[in-house]
């Protein structure tokens, strides 16, 4: 007479465990793999999942998974790294043979987008002689330009970065006539990579008229 746990095993032997991987193709999930198997037991209490790092590693427990379960991502892994897999089935008599390994390969980490603002809001109205001009950049770029209307004005090597204008390192609108104008900063990294934001501004400066008086000749 065959015991409990040969019977197990007879069951499994004879259940398809056939598991399938594939990586998520979103940016934002590239370092995780997606795991699938199809399952025909019946008597059985739950899924163990192993991992290797590698085709050559020493595979590892990472999960411990419901009967019926057919499926487990594993996240937190690294970039563009090769990750084998292997599952098998559980019960109070022992454990299933294993399934076939299976290896897939994460995502290449995309470059990093690069952003800058600027303390100047698009459509703003400007007007005065110390108008303060900043940006605030990602990151660590090799400079930071200040450019109005397409013209380079200005750039900042360290933070803060301020335009450094006249006077006191202030923007002076006096300088520029009244009407629409652009200032755009712009950061240069050192792979030759940059970003830039561009606001739309008006200046508004009211003239400043000087009235001579002359004392009437008496005749």
């Amino acid at each position: 007479m065959r015991s409990n746990r040969d019977r197990f095993h007879t069951l499994f032997l004879t259940c398809l465990l056939s598991l399938g991987a594939l990586g998520w193709p979103q940016e934002s999930t590239a370092r995780s793999l997606h795991l699938t198997w199809s399952d025909s037991s019946q008597n059985g209490n739950g899924f163990e999942v192993e991992r290797s790092l590698g085709d050559t590693g020493v595979f590892s427990l990472i999960a411990i998974l419901a009967p019926h379960e057919t499926w487990y991502s594993d996240h937190n892994l690294e970039y563009n790294t090769t990750y084998c897999y292997r599952v098998r089935a559980y019960n109070r008599a022992g454990d299933s043979p294993y399934s076939d390994e299976f290896c897939a390969t994460t995502l290449a980490a995309g470059p990093s987008a690069k952003t800058i603002s600027t303390n100047i809001s698009d459509g703003a109205v400007l007007s005065g002689s110390s108008v303060v001009w900043t940006a605030v950049p990602s990151g660590v770029p090799v400079r930071v330009e200040f450019l109005i209307n397409g013209t380079l004005s200005g750039a900042e090597l360290i933070r803060p970065y301020q335009f450094n204008g006249d006077p006191s390192g202030t923007l002076n609108t006096n300088t520029l006539s009244n009407g629409s104008h652009q200032l755009k900063v712009r950061a240069i990294y050192a792979d030759n990579s940059s970003a830039e934001r561009t606001v739309a501004v008006t200046v508004s400066n009211t003239a400043t008229t000087t009235t001579t008086s002359r004392r009437a000749k008496r005749s």
